[in-house]
C-alpha cells in the first residue's frame, strides 16, 4: 500500500512538472515559465515556487508580470541539490532561489543552508 501511494505521488509530480515544463528548448522553456507565473498570479493566492534564478527578469513580459504582482525572493548561500528517482543530484549547473507571493515577510529573505 504504502509503495502504491509513494508511486501515485511520483505520477502526480510528474504531471505536474510535465504541465508547467513540457518543452525542451532552453528559450521554450522560458516562455513556459511565463504561462506558469501569469497561472499562480492569476490565482490570487500565496505561492512558492523553486525556481532557477537565471534569467527571471530578461523577458519583457516576466518583467511586466513580476513589476505588477507581489512578491518575494528567497536567495540561498548555495546551490540546492535536487532528488531525481530518489538519487541525490550534486553540483547542480544552476543557483535556484524560492520565488513566493504574499508568503515571506520581506521582498528579499536570505538564508543559509547547512
Amino acid at each position: 500500500m504504502q509503495q502504491k501511494k509513494k508511486e501515485m505521488n511520483k505520477d502526480k509530480q510528474q504531471e505536474v512538472i510535465d504541465y508547467c515544463f513540457p518543452m525542451k528548448k532552453q528559450n521554450e522553456r522560458n516562455a513556459g515559465r511565463k504561462k506558469v507565473l501569469e497561472r499562480l498570479f492569476g490565482f490570487k493566492i500565496p505561492f512558492a515556487m523553486l525556481i532557477n534564478e537565471a534569467g527571471l527578469f530578461d523577458s519583457k513580459k516576466r518583467y511586466e508580470l513580476l513589476k505588477n504582482n507581489p512578491f518575494e525572493i528567497m536567495v540561498f548561500d548555495k546551490r540546492i541539490d535536487y532528488i531525481k528517482d530518489e538519487e541525490m543530484l550534486k553540483g547542480v549547473p544552476f543557483k535556484s532561489i524560492f520565488l513566493c507571493s504574499n508568503v515571506l515577510p520581506t521582498q528579499f529573505t536570505f538564508e543559509v543552508l547547512s
